[in-house]
């Protein structure tokens, strides 16, 4: 019997479709056909074939500021003067145009506070980017000059988060002549994001032990997450009363508002 064979011949077998993706939980011996236990450098098409994956060229080859550290990024679209990545890189603020690999210096007069910790929350609205770091003033950009001061809630000096939401602008977590509000939000007029009355705030669930962690728009509702609790914002349509604040039985919240992404 030696020399006799107990395995058959291998037989290549075309495959059009890898649409079951990686599958590294499974026995190796029980992957279907169109399942792979390791990808690497591999992406898909629309149909579901494997291509090799494109590799990376880097945007810039200059340092920025020293050795310094970038602790954001935001990318800015206008109507009219196109299209910017925006960044804080240590004490400085930092645009770059159209992608085009250099960065340039819009501090200007701006008070920029280094360090990992002092991560800059952007938004988009009316072609501007607004930015909080809870540290400094809060920052715009409208696309052209320098960096400036954007003017928020009379006696604001720290604000934690902003966000956009039916065409108001949210701050939450502030500082306000000199005393720390952690469960408050304050909203803009409508469409007017440099317009703040210090009577539009409301309090979100008030000294309950825990401080806002986190805003995010989601479809018809404002989320605003804290350390243990979720707690939603709707919108009423009403002048008077433009928002209504509800608790969801939700006892999980948000550790870091950095986190918080949404997916379908």
């Amino acid at each position: 019997m030696a020399g006799n064979k107990y395995t058959t011949q291998s037989v290549p077998i075309p495959l059009s479709s890898f649409s079951g993706g990686l599958n590294s939980t499974s026995n190796p011996l029980s992957l279907k056909e169109n399942e792979l236990r390791e990808v690497q450098n591999i992406d898909y098409d629309k149909f579901g074939s494997a291509l090799k994956r494109k590799g990376y060229v880097a945007l810039n080859t200059t340092a920025f500021n020293s050795s310094a550290t970038w602790n954001s990024l935001h990318y800015l679209e206008t109507s009219v003067l196109g299209d910017f990545l925006l960044g804080t890189c240590g004490n400085k603020l930092a645009k770059m145009d159209a992608f085009d690999g250099t960065w340039d210096d819009i501090t200007g007069s701006l008070t920029i506070t280094a360090g990992n910790n002092n991560r800059m929350d952007w938004i988009t609205f009316k072609d501007t980017a607004f930015g909080t770091n809870n540290v400094d003033l809060p920052v715009k950009y409208t696309g052209s000059g320098n960096g400036a001061l954007w003017t928020t809630v009379t006696g604001l000096t720290k604000c934690r988060f902003t966000e956009v939401f039916e065409n108001y602008v949210f701050l939450a977590n502030v500082t306000v002549s000199a005393t720390f509000h952690p469960t408050r939000v304050y909203w803009s007029c409508i469409n007017e994001p440099e317009t703040f009355s210090a009577a539009d705030f409301n309090e979100i669930a008030f000294k309950d032990g825990q401080e806002i962690t986190g805003l995010k728009t989601l479809g018809d509702r404002l989320v605003i997450f804290k350390e243990r609790s979720i707690h939603v914002a709707f919108f009423t349509g009403s002048s008077d009363i433009p928002f209504t604040f509800q608790k969801t039985p939700s006892n999980v919240g948000c550790v870091s508002g950095t986190s918080i992404q949404e997916v379908d």
